[in-house]
């Protein structure tokens, strides 16, 4: 689609790429088969090709509405489309320079923008965990809805106080020096999973440093259109890791969270940072990895030690692995080759589960819809446990799951 550019837009840095990016688009409409929103709305304004569209006209001059903001608001960003797309359109590029013209034009309501402010300022505040804490003390007094949403410790067999000590070994020069990114909410929610990841790293002879100086990787700025803050963290963590890296020779960065992984290996792609910290970047870049990623890696050390239970499991691949890295598979093959009984294959797959970040919170009818519709594909398997690799789906289909929903690592910690 050609776009003719607005005049005053042509001097803005964002309007101008997505401008060019959109140009790509046929508007072939193969990305409505996939996406989630259209697929549970069936209106075209709420597929990607009518985001586009809505982006396009904004970028003309072309009038806009409260309305034309709401369409952009019901986005998962999940990438399906990116994956269905036979064009390769950034449809995610697209939005992500799109949508912050259009919040400086149609403005939201005013509950759902304090809303927003809070959500900035509460879940990245030592009062989130605060919260967490005082909330699990009086689990019991809350409502179920507001119940659900906490640390599920059912179907878990790993303490957050599990001795580390106890598994220390001589690392050899064959070891891998491993930087963890331990994420922000998650440390809240389910300290578990950075405890299970140590757990296996040092089982599969593996040193271990925790990148206690990090921030947020920024995904949650980035969420609520926050370029600023986003930035602010952004330039945190790579003063942090470059420092931290080159002191204890570092091999890999790794996150547990495929959403901070994508957005820590996507971080090239944001406006404002300096040649320097561009070069801090790539070189910061080369040796993040995902958790999954390193599988490879360490299931030599690991796979004469792993206990198997007898038990069928399902695996849930969140959008930021299967769309976002691109990571197809690799855990469930893995997971076959240490000798589990896993799921590899149900229907809609590729589908959204409805967490999305803040998404659900922010749309949680339709977040609900997606989250039953996976919980109904994932439970027809007859598996006794559900996995996934990222904070948010864990906590969103544990809400409603009568199964345990874990992160892939802790399984694996706990049959050590």
């Amino acid at each position: 689609m050609h776009v003719n550019i607005d005049s005053n837009y042509k001097d803005k840095t964002g309007a101008k790429l997505a401008s060019q990016l959109i140009r790509k688009c046929v508007h072939c409409g193969f990305c409505n088969a996939t996406c989630p929103t259209y697929q549970t709305l069936g209106d075209e304004r709420s597929g990607p090709r009518g985001r586009i569209s809505i982006i396009k006209d904004l970028l003309e001059g072309k009038p806009t509405s409260t309305d034309s903001l709401h369409h952009l608001d019901q986005c998962l960003l999940c990438r399906n489309c990116e994956t269905t797309c036979p064009s390769g359109v950034q449809y995610s590029k697209i939005y992500e320079h799109g949508k912050p013209l259009m919040e400086n034009i149609e403005k939201r309501q005013f509950w759902p923008r304090l809303i927003r402010i809070i959500l900035k300022r509460f879940l990245l505040s030592k009062s989130f965990h605060i919260s967490i804490f005082i909330a699990n003390l009086f689990k019991f007094v809350l409502p179920k809805n507001l119940r659900a949403f906490l640390p599920n410790k059912k179907g878990y067999a790993i303490s957050t106080n599990a001795n580390l000590k106890k598994q220390n070994k001589n690392f050899n020069s064959k070891s891998y020096n491993i930087l963890l990114f331990r994420g922000c909410v998650q440390k809240s929610l389910k300290p578990t999973i950075n405890t299970a990841t140590e757990l296996v790293l040092n089982a599969a002879n593996c040193k271990t440093y925790i990148a206690t100086d990090s921030v947020c990787c920024g995904a949650l700025e980035g969420h609520l259109s926050d370029k600023t803050a986003k930035l602010k963290r952004v330039k945190e963590n790579i003063s942090h890791w470059k420092s931290t890296i080159k002191k204890n020779k570092i091999d890999f960065l790794v996150s547990t969270a495929s959403a901070c992984s994508y957005e820590i290996k996507d971080y090239l792609n944001i406006d404002g940072l300096s040649e320097d910290e561009k070069k801090s970047v790539r070189d910061i870049i080369k040796i993040t990895k995902d958790i999954s990623e390193l599988l490879p890696q360490i299931y030599e050390s690991l796979k004469n030690t792993i206990k198997i239970k007898e038990e069928k499991i399902a695996f849930h691949p969140p959008c930021t692995l299967q769309h976002g890295l691109k990571i197809n598979g690799l855990i469930e093959k893995y997971f076959i080759d240490f000798g589990y009984d896993i799921e590899t294959q149900f229907p809609e797959k590729h589908l959204c589960c409805g967490s999305a970040g803040t998404y659900s919170i922010l749309n949680p009818k339709i977040a609900g819809e997606l989250r039953d519709r996976k919980l109904t594909n994932l439970h027809q398997t007859g598996c006794k446990q559900i996995l996934t690799a990222n904070i948010g789906c864990i906590t969103h289909l544990q809400s409603k799951s009568d199964k345990p929903v874990k992160h892939w690592i802790e399984k694996l910690a706990e049959d050590l």
